[in-house]
């Protein structure tokens, strides 16, 4: 299959660079604002008196509703304005949305803060995401997208290892109940804090580059002059109608990667948890443990991906990152069913460092489908539709799944390990399943050497 971008010349690609650190860290912060709750669960539980189900609620199915409806809307603007003053917008309002939660004194008012952080950290990936397509040649967009998607394990063991320090540091504060705020609500409002600074910075460095088109997947019998050409600027029905019309890979490709969203936040969200239970340990030290492994086996997939993807030319950029997920997923099923049978600390860190790692690898290109196969001005509702169908069912149902399990299945606080277990080794499976299905659709799609334009109307 052939990929081809329009004529126009790509910007420096210093520019570039640094425009993908910047927003890296962005990612980060909201990874570290979005994650920090898992740490803080038994807290909290203790203060509002909270069920497993309440807490996998918090963590996934509220959070990710909100995440995946506010992503439309925000994805309208990602495609008909400044994409650098939607990603600074973001970033400042849910640094305060995360602050807010340590204000929080009940169940509902918790919520509402946690869907305020859901609403802002929607409008960070379709930005990016569009921007790296406008910034990069396509044979270098696997290697940015690895590099951007670092930020789930390094935000998310950060986000660990700080809101484990920080809720030791305000436990044993003297002067915190002169300011009417517990622990764990101090903690919300530290790591929100930050937000606030990088706003400032994303104005200030980052320049709005000048859109350009990729190829479009076409079908058997498209030629250059039958193509569809965008003369106005599409609906998100438009780019519904292109998703699910233009080739059955797009349908299989959102589906698998609900699951595979699904695994990385149940492991994300409850591992931590599944230590203090088991193990008897605080949420400080469950902290310091699951944090580094996290961010140390998301780097050393991440990395490890590059490797399989490394000498790849445009041609065949699609299949090979296609072959390479699938092969990951396969090899999650025996790690995740292990978990449940790991009666040591050590051993229960290996499996949650082999599933980090094998997810990594699947999550290192997931983008790059979407920048290669849509049109720029649908890439942002694109990235969007993958968010709400990935984030509302897989990120909510993951978390929620194992909950749900411990609650009502295993009927045991200290069973969350083998609700965990089971939760990743059929998400895995499915996963599997559909992106074979994803690359053999991806290997019979011909496309001719071609670019759509898109003649914007304002």
């Amino acid at each position: 299959m052939s990929i081809h971008h329009d004529s126009k010349q790509h910007p420096p690609l210093r520019g570039g660079w640094i425009a993908v650190f910047l927003l890296l860290l962005c990612y980060m912060f909201s990874y570290i604002d979005r994650l920090s709750l898992s740490v803080l669960v038994e807290p909290m539980k203790q203060t509002m008196h909270l069920s497993d189900t309440q807490i996998g609620l918090l963590q996934g199915f509220a959070f990710a509703l909100c995440y995946a409806v506010a992503g439309l809307p925000l994805a309208w603007l990602v495609d008909r304005s400044s994409r650098v003053k939607v990603t600074a917008a973001c970033v400042l309002i849910w640094g305060c949305a995360t602050a807010l939660c340590g204000a929080a004194s009940s169940f509902g008012q918790l919520l509402v803060a946690r869907a305020g952080t859901a609403v802002a950290e929607a409008g960070l990936p379709p930005a990016a995401i569009s921007l790296f397509g406008d910034l990069f040649p396509a044979r270098m967009l696997p290697r940015v997208s690895a590099i951007f998607v670092l930020a789930p394990y390094l935000g998310g063991g950060l986000a660990l290892v700080i809101a484990g320090s920080a809720l030791g540091f305000f436990s044993s504060s003297p002067w915190l109940p002169t300011v009417g705020l517990l622990p764990w609500q101090a903690v919300f409002v530290a790591i929100g804090a930050p937000g606030l600074v990088l706003s400032v910075i994303v104005l200030l460095v980052l320049k709005e580059p000048a859109r350009r088109e990729p190829t479009l997947f076409q079908s058997d019998g498209d030629t250059p002059d039958s193509s569809p050409r965008y003369t106005e600027l599409p609906t998100m029905l438009g780019t519904i109608r292109f998703l699910l019309t233009k080739s059955v890979f797009f349908p299989l490709y959102f589906t698998a990667f609900v699951f595979v969203v699904g695994m990385f936040y149940a492991c994300a969200t409850w591992f931590p948890t599944s230590l203090v239970r088991q193990f008897h340990l605080t949420p400080s030290v469950a902290g310091h443990l699951s944090g580094p492994v996290l961010m140390g086996a998301g780097i050393v997939g991440t990395l490890l991906s590059q490797l399989l993807v490394s000498g790849i030319s445009d041609d065949t950029v699609n299949v090979r990152v296609l072959t390479i997920m699938a092969g990951a997923s396969i090899l999650m099923i025996p790690v995740a069913f292990l978990l449940a049978y790991a009666t040591k600390i050590s051993h229960m860190l290996a499996c949650y460092a082999a599933l980090i790692a094998l997810s990594s690898i699947v999550t290192a290109a997931l983008s790059v489908p979407l920048q290669l196969g849509v049109p720029n001005r649908m890439r942002g509702k694109a990235v969007s539709l993958f968010a709400l169908v990935s984030s509302l069912l897989g990120g909510s149902g993951g978390p929620l799944s194992v909950g749900w399990l411990a609650d009502h299945v295993f009927h045991q606080e200290t069973s969350v390990s083998a609700s965990l277990s089971a939760t990743c080794s059929l998400f895995s499976a499915l996963a599997a399943v559909l992106l074979i299905f994803a690359r053999h659709a991806a290997m019979g799609i011909q496309s001719n050497p071609m670019s759509a334009k898109i003649r914007t109307n304002a």
